[in-house]
């Protein structure tokens, strides 16, 4: 008897458990606890993207798209299938940045933009594809040892087969976009994106980008135009104010020098960075005064998500007072919540007071969302603010009883957050003393 409680207790540990979270879109797929801090972020950086690109592709995936968390090599990496079905593999381990475009970017948010916009390109069906998925029931697997099978699975699925340069430059470029204009498409990769559109319809195109940003949006410049043949035939320069003349009749056009090398342009992009993080009210004044004249949505996001980056507590408490004003137009009523989520990092008892006075009108645009960001990513954001127990409390009262897993969830981010600061400040703080003593008495040691 004791023999097979044992056996049955060790059997039931070796269990191997899959862990999910699921979105309308989206379904997170983990196989380890300690991958669980990685799904709210996930999910945040996809919904983002999926709204942007329905937005701007019209497209609307059929069914949950699964993503899997996974660590099984040296170096982290993504990918994306979109047959049978939609699936995204996101690799956390640390990127191998050597001989490789990559700027280090938040990893998660660049491949979730990137990964999801291979399955757009994917999945996105024109009435053709539409009607032999349903003959077909369904996207259809090639099969090497069935050759009758692929050309099935192209009727359903042309794009699929297109050229790799084709899928890369589209998913590059977006990811560029997404990630505030700062990403691998400062190389060629958009180029031939561009150029591939240009040849097949045979008409010029102006590539025009802006020049600015803040510590998470970074617009590089380096605009350019092609001819109808694909030719690059004038280019501004980059991080820079420019004006250039192209004439796509006769092909010519000005070319400025661009910066020399990669390392220049990460050098200023994290001067554009840290522009609003150390503005004085000068400053914050022309770039509020730009957010209020902004010429469409994303101009306008962009800069007053720029406000919430600053450190002054008394400009913080504008921007605070800004997000539950009604200067704020109603396209953009869903920015008031992170405004204040922005201040959450470096203000942390204004953000929080904002929030907790507000939290219904600040949560209705998510009317479907609300509960889940409510009980599992409001305490990962003001977990600094106010005593965790009083927090928990706060939230288990605002959410139906069935979330209690997700607070749950939410709760013990918190806590390990405050833990690992409870852990590394004092540290840190050792470290510094250290090294000030160290330099103070060199001959002592």
């Amino acid at each position: 008897m004791l023999c097979t409680v044992l056996c049955n207790g060790i059997w039931a540990r070796s269990q191997p458990r899959l862990y999910t979270q699921e979105t309308k879109h989206f379904r997170i797929v983990y196989y380890s606890p300690e991958h669980e801090y990685l799904a709210p972020l996930l999910i945040r950086s996809l919904e983002s993207a999926q709204q942007f690109y329905r937005k701007q592709f019209g497209y609307e995936p059929n069914g949950k798209i699964t993503i899997l968390i996974q660590d099984f090599d040296d170096s982290g990496y993504g990918g994306a299938g979109t047959v049978p079905t939609n699936f995204i593999q996101i690799g956390i381990e640390p990127f191998d940045l050597v001989f490789e475009t990559l700027p280090s970017a938040e990893r998660m948010g660049l491949m979730s933009h990137h990964e999801l916009m291979h399955i757009v390109m994917g999945d996105q069906t024109a009435p053709r594809d539409a009607m032999f998925r349903k003959i077909f029931f369904g996207k259809i697997m090639p099969n090497t040892d069935d050759p009758i099978s692929i050309p099935f699975s192209f009727l359903g699925n042309p794009r699929v087969y297109s050229p790799r340069w084709f899928h890369e430059g589209g998913a590059v470029f977006m990811e560029t976009w997404l990630g505030g204009g700062f990403g691998r498409a400062l190389g060629g990769y958009d180029e031939m994106m561009f150029r591939a559109m240009v040849r097949r319809h045979k008409v010029p195109a102006i590539v025009v980008n802006q020049v600015g940003g803040n510590d998470q949006i970074v617009f590089d410049g380096a605009s350019f135009a092609m001819d109808a043949e694909g030719n690059v035939i004038a280019s501004a320069a980059s991080f820079a104010e420019d004006l250039v003349i192209a004439d796509t009749t006769t092909g010519e056009g000005d070319r400025h020098a661009n910066l020399p090398d990669e390392c220049e342009a990460v050098y200023q992009a994290l001067v554009l960075g840290i522009v609003m993080r150390t503005a004085d009210a000068a400053s914050f004044e022309k770039v509020h005064a730009i957010a209020q004249h902004a010429s469409d949505e994303a101009e306008l996001e962009r800069y007053y998500s720029a406000l919430a980056k600053v450190r002054d507590p008394q400009l913080a408490a504008q921007v605070a007072q800004i997000a539950l004003s009604p200067e704020l137009p109603p396209q953009a009523v869903q920015l008031r919540l992170g405004l204040l989520l922005g201040l959450a990092s470096e203000h942390h008892e204004l953000a929080w007071t904002a929030f907790s006075n507000n939290a219904d009108t600040l949560l209705s645009p998510y009317p479907s969302m609300a509960p889940l960001i409510m009980a599992q990513y409001i305490p990962t954001a003001f977990w600094d603010a106010v005593p965790l127990d009083q927090l928990e409390a706060w939230v288990r009262s605002r959410v139906p009883a069935e979330m209690s897993a997700n607070v749950d969830r939410g709760m013990e981010s918190a806590r390990f957050m405050l833990s690992e600061k409870q852990t590394l400040v004092p540290a840190a703080d050792a470290y510094v003393h250290s090294s000030a003593v160290t330099a103070t008495n060199p001959g002592d040691h």
